[in-house]
């Protein structure tokens, strides 16, 4: 029951990781002018840039690529995002613990508020950026909000795993950020499964194409499949019984590990 009241303070106790998140965005970019978007003017220079490189590398339309490129590295800086930083909500408010007893569960949801904020405004720069090479958006775009939700409560119940894992073993932030590197090449981010190059089974198997592709397809004017939501759903059941175990047996112990 004392772990049904952790997740329950993330409702009970919102304005806390509201206020919380706000907090850590403004802290982060005090005395910048136009603040958190200079995160989305550099991802809008660096999708402008690669497209009009890889668009002649693939021989394929800027328009078609740089439309791709860009909805790709929008879904894929939030998911790379709630899973780096979901390793590090314990450490980083380690001065907060000390004196608040706060849930992880409140934790896990700061850190996703925040993503979500930049998510927004990566939106608004990417899908001007994609405009200006004709993307037009149809009625699949839909289907993008659903597959966010499902995206954030990933990220979500990931975090309750991976945070009291990351604060008693140092090295495994470390760990994940290299596997991270490695997901980002075999996944379609700068290349489209469509060029052919690459097998199959290399992307079917793969559960992060399947959870780019419910909200990315929707913003190429495409419903995602069935087989990526069975995947994505099947991800976010498995980790929502493994983070309720997690937590159970770490939520007395992570005061000790900090």
């Amino acid at each position: 029951m004392s772990v049904f009241s952790d997740v329950g303070a993330t409702f009970t106790r919102w304005r806390v990781w509201f206020l919380l998140g706000n907090q850590d965005i403004s802290l982060r970019y005090r005395r910048s002018i136009i603040g958190p978007f200079w995160i989305s003017l550099s991802l809008g220079a660096m999708v402008l840039g690669m497209g009009l490189l890889y668009s002649q590398i693939f021989t394929a339309d800027i328009g078609t690529y740089l439309t791709w490129l860009g909805a790709s590295f929008l879904v894929w800086i939030l998911v790379s995002s709630m899973i780096n930083e979901g390793c590090a909500v314990a450490m980083e408010a380690e001065s907060q613990l000390r004196s608040v007893p706060l849930p992880l569960p409140v934790l896990a949801a700061r850190m996703l508020h925040r993503n979500f904020v930049i998510f927004l405004h990566n939106t608004i720069v990417i899908t001007v950026l994609m405009a200006m090479f004709g993307y037009r958006p149809g009625m699949e775009l839909l289907y993008a909000p659903a597959g966010l939700a499902v995206l954030l409560m990933i990220g979500y119940f990931a975090t309750l795993i991976l945070a009291p894992l990351c604060l008693r073993f140092r090295d495994v932030p470390q760990i994940i950020g290299n596997m991270l590197q490695i997901v980002f090449f075999i996944t379609p981010i700068i290349w489209m499964p469509s060029q052919g190059r690459v097998n199959p089974l290399i992307i079917q198997f793969n559960p992060f194409h399947h959870m780019l592709e419910i909200v990315r397809a929707p913003i190429l004017g495409a419903p995602p499949t069935e087989l990526n939501w069975i995947v994505t759903l099947s991800m976010l059941g498995g980790l929502m019984l493994i983070s309720m175990v997690v937590l159970g047996l770490t939520r007395r112990r992570i005061f000790v590990w900090l």
